[in-house]
């Protein structure tokens, strides 16, 4: 009995990179891509400029200075008070008065707030004032007059509030004189103040424009780093679209996961068919001497050593689902078998889609639920099948052989209502019963095991099952579910072959591996 690997299987460090391969195209298209349509758009848009100019802002307060009290800046943040200078530059009354400087034909508040931005510096007192345009000397003339515009709001700002108050000591004064103060020491601390605003008033240094722009340096468009970063962008993408859609893909990729998830040896390994073998036709019969025709050889000899030690007569071939290949590897099976020297019998159960006559050339019918039905004699149902190719000797022995043997084919006949039930009958067992007697091996090909139990009916009268795996085609869930389907059986599963390997020489091909690719190009094969 086969002993069913875990369902779950963690992925080995060498299935990433084979991942990576069979999804190379993914990232190839998107590194190539992702590059040439930012360059592309990046080419296609118009230049742009950008200048900055740069003002020195005194956060000094010259009035506590003169007067010889402290001064409040030395105890605020620095860098706050610049942020707060930057958000004090973006009013309305500033960005206007830049306008107003810029003095330009369809330059308005909202236009210079557009293609403008503010930004402190970093342990500096400097405010950044910087513009963008296709125009490279119109960026640095809104970049200068933007600076201006915030220099002379400041110093206005300033000047008002000084203004203010010493209009408001000189009214204060006015009142002493006229009511006959002006001799108390009210007027003279008031007029000693007064004089301190005048003061303060031709001091007032205020902000500084210390680097008008006056050139400006092209930031767009910049084609080659655009297509740097949309190069690295196309790499990520691409990677995590590759391993995202092999997470999502359930296909088993390598005989390697057939092998640990069905718990069974490999017993051979096809190639993927060659032209002529996709049209309906046995290459066993047709092309024998072929590279492709030896991998069933040497099929057939494994399966006659484990035969010879397990005495298994009747080999039961079936397979998860339809389209891996288990009619055409039945049929070339049991025709190496006979090229081999022994006497082989054929026989197709498959009553939902049986192919084997299509492949062998004979008519479906009579066959073996004819038998069963007693329509027909099973001798006469028995179809010989000659075994000399196209072009080959007439003794009948292909190049390399050894003596031809027998191979006789029995064909599903009419196609009963409940196939399933139909292969319970005692008939059936009765006629490979009989089929064993007189022959050495007898081959029998059976409908998938997953969706119907046509292939469980039969578990129980052959001697052996060989599972058939397509690459590419059954998932991995599938072999968790047939892995369990296998274990019901008390029949012996004795291996699987592998089908679907990609060849890559005219005398032989690639062993399906972790670290190469399986071709994932589906062919009807069942």
């Amino acid at each position: 009995m086969n002993e069913a690997a875990p369902e779950q299987q963690t992925r080995g460090l060498g299935e990433y990179p084979a991942s990576l391969w069979r999804r190379r195209w993914i990232v190839l298209v998107s590194l190539i891509l992702f590059p040439t349509t930012a360059f592309v758009v990046a080419a296609r848009q118009d230049s742009q400029y950008r200048s900055s100019a740069d003002v020195l802002i005194d956060p000094s307060n010259v009035g506590a200075t003169v007067l010889g009290a402290p001064d409040p800046s030395i105890y605020q943040d620095p860098q706050r008070f610049s942020d707060t200078q930057a958000a004090l530059a973006r009013v309305p009354e500033v960005v206007e008065r830049a306008a107003r400087i810029a003095n330009t034909p369809g330059v308005d508040a909202a236009f210079v707030l557009e293609s403008s931005d503010v930004a402190a510096g970093v342990d500096t007192d400097l405010l950044r004032f910087s513009a963008t345009n296709r125009d490279p000397r119109l960026a640095a003339k809104l970049a200068t007059s933007y600076a201006q515009a915030f220099i002379a709001y400041r110093r206005e700002f300033d000047e008002a509030a000084l203004g203010q108050a010493r209009g408001n000591l000189t009214q204060r004064l006015g009142q002493l004189r006229a009511g006959g103060a002006s001799n108390t020491a009210l007027y003279a601390n008031l007029s000693n103040r007064e004089r301190q605003l005048q003061t303060l008033e031709l001091l007032q240094r205020g902000d500084t424009l210390v680097r008008p722009a006056v050139t400006a340096d092209k930031i767009a468009p910049t084609p080659g780093a655009d297509a740097v970063k949309a190069l690295l962008s196309g790499a990520v993408f691409g990677l995590g679209l590759a391993f995202l859609l092999e997470v999502i893909d359930k296909r088993a990729r390598s005989e390697e996961e057939i092998e640990r998830r069905l718990g069974l040896p490999l017993l051979g390994r096809i190639p993927r068919p060659p032209r002529f073998a996709r049209k309906k036709k046995l290459v066993m019969l047709r092309d024998p001497t072929s590279s492709y025709a030896e991998a069933f050889r040497q099929l057939a000899s494994n399966l006659e050593f484990l035969s010879a030690d397990s005495q298994a007569r009747t080999i039961l071939v079936t397979s998860a689902v339809t389209g891996e290949g288990k009619s055409t590897t039945a049929g070339n099976l049991a025709v190496a078998a006979a090229r081999g020297g022994r006497r082989v019998a054929l026989v197709d159960l498959d009553l939902r889609r049986g192919r084997l006559h299509e492949l062998l050339g004979v008519p479906p019918r009579p066959g073996a639920t004819d038998v069963v039905l007693g329509n027909v004699v099973l001798e006469d149902a028995l179809r010989p099948i000659h075994l000399r190719s196209t072009g080959e000797s007439l003794d009948g022995a292909g190049k390399g052989d050894r003596a031809t043997g027998t191979l006789e084919f029995l064909p599903t006949g009419a196609s009963p209502p409940s196939p399933g039930e139909f292969l319970a009958r005692e008939g059936i067992a009765a006629i490979l019963a009989e089929l064993s007697e007189h022959a050495d091996c007898v081959v029998i090909d059976a409908a998938p095991l997953l969706g119907v139990g046509d292939a469980l009916s039969l578990g129980a009268e052959v001697d052996a099952i060989v599972v058939v795996s397509r690459l590419g085609v059954v998932s991995r869930p599938m072999l968790a579910q047939l892995a369990r389907e296998l274990q019901r059986l008390q029949t012996p599963t004795v291996g699987f072959v592998v089908t679907g390997l990609k060849a890559t020489t005219k005398r032989g091909y690639r062993r399906s591996t972790a670290k190469r690719k399986i071709g994932a190009r589906r062919v009807a094969l069942d």
